[in-house]
């Protein structure tokens, strides 16, 4: 059985539209939400994997407006997350606007996070 997660709360449900299990409102996104809307959304997924990949595809896409949410996902306790998180940041933002952010992960981060950093 497949499962739906709401727009709004993230509540699993058995139907992809109509009223939330959990938070009462409706379950899928708002008519007419850009595909970079569904991946800055994507990036609360409760599914690491949901969270991973959209992570990946606003770094190739370069959506600007994931830079705040990513700078955030950096710090997150998955280091794959955390690291990916940081590519993409750099990916959109450029490595000189992190600068600061880089020398201090090259040092006390995760091993994964680490290595990203050195990597940039």
């Amino acid at each position: 059985m497949l499962t739906y997660y709401c727009w709004h709360c993230y509540g699993k449900n058995r139907r992809a539209s109509g009223r939330c299990g959990s938070c009462g409102a409706e379950i899928a996104a708002p008519p007419g939400t850009s595909f970079e809307e569904q991946l800055l959304w994507a990036l609360g997924h409760p599914l690491a994997e949901r969270r991973l990949g959209a992570v990946q595809a606003l770094g190739k896409r370069r959506v600007a407006a994931a830079s705040g949410r990513l700078r955030e996902l950096v710090s997150d306790q998955d280091p794959y997350l955390a690291a990916a998180a940081l590519e993409a940041l750099v990916r959109i933002d450029g490595a000189e606007r992190h600068r600061a952010l880089l020398e201090e992960l090259r040092l006390s981060a995760p091993p994964a996070v680490r290595a990203v950093a050195r990597s940039l």
